[in-house]
């Protein structure tokens, strides 16, 4: 079998695409840009010597780019034509869904109410990306989620269309560093980019301030780039409050993947301060856990990393209970101040998220997805 996968952004989310259609008899070309592939080299050490690759030059226009893989499956037979990313410049990837002779042509749909709801056109830029997408979106039969907590939502959206569920992460099992067997000191992670559109800091300083007055030992870690004016200043309180018992680990620019994976691999849990509701392009507002998916939650996969997670977030069913959930940060303080107390409630709570990602190894995922093997 042919298949030829594009990514532009979310190198992480595609690595289990290509794994999964990684096995005897199917030949992989995978198109993508720069930095992707870069990052995906990580990921995948020698392993990519397997695959074909088209990479994105960076003289050549993001439109040059999808005519060159138009013309790659119009010369070599695909069998699938699969779309992992789609965040821009719709109508021309309308175009290449409209006319591409791949048999099967499969969009993830990362955030669904953005590639169907009707968003403000008070602007030409706003008015030519709603464009696009109506001319796009009817011209996709078969779609993936990251999240099966996704389907209900992107159901009622496209009723007759065939739906996947690729998640954004899969289980390769990960030595366990030595850090995460001892609870002397808690280390806690909030991986992402420092952003107020997504994650709610305030919950993280708040949290600091109050783990030192309980005298926790607790290192915090913002494994992320601070964006704008909010990410800067978010890092500089966290700075102010580092103290005897409480520390930050900050970064200033774009983390490297094996520092993003060392950090996470170390902490005993990653903490992900999420926003209920997040507004995108054109005012359009996306619930996290049912019409997005946090990155976050393939973190906790790909680790298996028990997790502290807000409670309006949807979880899907073998992880619900891998974790903690909390209302405020004050709830956070009681389980952590519990958990140093009584190690064995971390033993326990570490033991259900390794039962938990067994739902997410390549054969598992496999086994769920046999109508695309």
């Amino acid at each position: 079998m042919q298949v030829v996968i594009f990514e532009t952004e979310h190198f992480e989310a595609v690595y289990p695409v290509i794994r999964f259609f990684d096995r005897p008899g199917n030949t992989i070309t995978i198109c993508c840009y720069q930095n992707t592939y870069d990052q995906l080299q990580h990921m995948l050490g020698a392993d990519s010597n397997r695959y074909t690759w088209l990479i994105k030059p960076a003289t050549t226009s993001k439109i040059s780019f999808i005519y060159r893989i138009f013309r790659h499956t119009k010369k070599q037979p695909t069998d699938i034509l699969w779309l992992n990313t789609v965040s821009n410049n719709f109508l021309f990837y309308g175009m290449l869904l409209r006319f591409s002779p791949a048999k099967r042509l499969i969009l993830t749909a990362h955030i669904i109410n953005n590639l169907f709801a009707k968003g403000n056109l008070d602007s030409f830029k706003s008015r030519v990306r709603q464009w696009g997408k109506r001319y796009m979106m009817p011209a996709v039969k078969e779609f993936n989620v990251i999240s099966s907590t996704l389907l209900p939502a992107l159901q009622q959206f496209a009723p007759q269309a065939m739906i996947h569920c690729l998640p954004g992460g899969i289980y390769e099992k990960r030595p366990v560093p030595a850090e995460v067997l001892s609870l002397n000191t808690l280390r806690l992670v909030i991986p992402g980019s420092i952003d107020k559109k997504r994650r709610h800091y305030e919950t993280i300083l708040q949290l600091a301030e109050q783990l030192h007055h309980q005298k926790v030992n607790t290192v915090i870690t913002l494994l992320g780039k601070p964006m704008g004016d909010y990410g800067s200043q978010v890092i500089n309180q966290a700075r102010q409050l580092s103290n005897e018992y409480v520390s930050f680990i900050t970064y200033e620019d774009e983390v490297a993947q094996n520092e993003f994976d060392r950090q996470i691999g170390e902490a005993h849990f990653i903490l992900s301060p999420l926003i209920d509701t997040a507004v995108f392009d054109d005012g359009i507002s996306e619930t996290y856990g049912k019409t997005i998916c946090s990155g976050n939650i393939s973190d906790i996969i790909r680790h298996a990393k028990p997790f502290i997670l807000p409670s309006h977030m949807a979880l899907e069913s073998p992880l619900a209970t891998a974790g903690f959930r909390y209302k405020n940060a004050e709830d956070i303080v009681h389980y952590l101040t519990a958990l140093v107390q009584n190690p064995a409630l971390y033993h326990a709570i570490a033991l259900k998220i390794t039962e938990a990602v067994g739902h997410y190894t390549i054969e598992a995922v496999r086994e769920r997805n046999s109508t695309l093997l």
